[in-house]
């Protein structure tokens, strides 16, 4: 498996995010009117009886992401340049709206 904790993708994302500092906010809800959350609040709230938290819509979202990535990239073109690879699956709709650039500085 080729994302198992011993996989080269892992191992090397896991070191380069040992050294990221992240001053975050949350900036989800459950209420925003974009199709993309309102499938995935429909499809959580069927599920677990109750609106998403922040941590699941985030959790959902890269998920889907990393399997974007993987689709369009090759486990050494995302070793290389992961965010490259992201801006290739762009222009992106997410939970909490239209993703149109993401910046790796």
């Amino acid at each position: 498996d080729s994302w198992s904790k011993n996989s080269p993708i892992i191992k090397t994302l896991t070191q380069e995010l040992k050294n990221i500092k992240i001053i975050s906010s949350t900036i989800y809800a459950h209420t925003l009117s974009n199709s993309e959350n309102q499938f995935f609040v429909q499809t959580f709230k069927k599920k677990y009886g109750e609106f998403p938290p922040d941590s699941s819509a985030f959790a959902y979202e890269s998920i889907k992401l990393l399997s974007l990535i993987t689709e369009k990239c090759s486990e050494q073109q995302i070793l290389d340049n992961i965010v490259k690879c992201m801006n290739q699956i762009l222009p992106y709709n997410s939970v909490t709206g239209l993703i149109t650039s993401m910046n790796g500085n």
